[in-house]
């Protein structure tokens, strides 16, 4: 179809150009010279050179009708690559990352659920707003370690997993994406992709598959390099918030020491005064 209609548009178009307003304005009808030919062979070659841009602009047109969940897998790794290296910052990371994945994969809705560090707890991430009840994202972490697969289509789960199957279809959730650097261990890993079902309606299939498998190598080791910033971040906020209490306690001790030393000299002359009295009379005394 996107031939067709290029081939179509390029004839409509030239065809139109050449037969009629350039015969009828220009060369009036006369007969064809070598001015003519040489004009219609500018005009093939013009045709020529716009065939291939107008034929990608009618696939990438048809495309969207007839093939909706289509993308190239090359370009969503370069898309998604450009986005790795954009920033260091967790939140806005994942967040940029789940709209290129919405993008190409076009799910109802991509988000990242990260585990709890020692110093942020659970976190769900994404271009959308969702949240998932803390006794549903239990129940999924308890048996995730023990599948060895990064990529898991909810509708394959097997019979012993059913309620892990139950639940994650009661929160719409079609592919959960293991963020683990080997199946083989048994161990949770940093933390979960959720897909949602596809907005066509279609199912996933391998290449999304593959594609998910290669992208969560790749995660994994952007959101440690995140995590870990964000660990020395907050190290450096914590640091700061201690440095600034010493501080306070020390600015505290002194004012205590500058009133304590006040006192010392109010006692002092206070009782300089007071002796200074007495003694003159005594020394007074004793001199006659």
């Amino acid at each position: 179809l996107g031939y067709i209609l290029s081939v179509a548009a390029l004839s409509l178009t030239y065809g139109f150009l050449a037969f009629n307003v350039v015969n009828h304005f220009i060369f009036r009808g006369a007969e064809i010279d070598v001015f003519q030919r040489a004009f219609y062979t500018v005009l093939a070659v013009i045709i020529a050179f716009t065939f291939q841009p107008l034929r990608r602009f009618f696939d990438r047109w048809t495309s969207r009708i007839f093939y909706r969940d289509a993308y190239d897998p090359q370009q969503f790794l370069n898309e998604l690559n450009t986005v790795l290296v954009s920033t260091i910052e967790l939140e806005p990371l994942l967040k940029r990352v789940s709209a290129v994945v919405e993008d190409s994969l076009k799910p109802v809705f991509c988000v990242f659920g990260l585990k709890a560090s020692e110093s942020v707890g659970e976190r769900i991430i994404g271009v959308q707003q969702l949240g998932f009840k803390a006794e549903d994202i239990r129940a999924v972490r308890m048996v995730t370690p023990s599948i060895n697969q990064k990529v898991i289509f909810v509708d394959e789960l097997e019979d012993h997993l059913h309620d892990a199957r139950r639940v994650l279809q009661r929160n719409n959730i079609s592919v959960l994406v293991r963020l683990v650097d080997d199946v083989s261990v048994v161990k949770e890993g940093i933390g979960y992709i959720a897909l949602g079902p596809k907005k066509s309606g279609n199912l996933y299939n391998r290449q999304d598959a593959q594609m998910l498998e290669i992208i969560s190598d790749e995660l994994v080791i952007a959101i440690q390099n995140a995590l870990r910033f964000e660990e020395i971040e907050q190290f450096n906020i914590t640091l700061q918030e201690k440095i600034d209490n010493a501080t306070r306690q020390l600015k505290r001790a002194n004012d205590k020491l500058v009133a304590l030393n006040d006192t010392k000299d109010d006692f002092i002359s206070m009782a300089s005064h007071q002796l200074r009295t007495p003694l003159t009379a005594v020394k007074g005394n004793i001199s006659m």
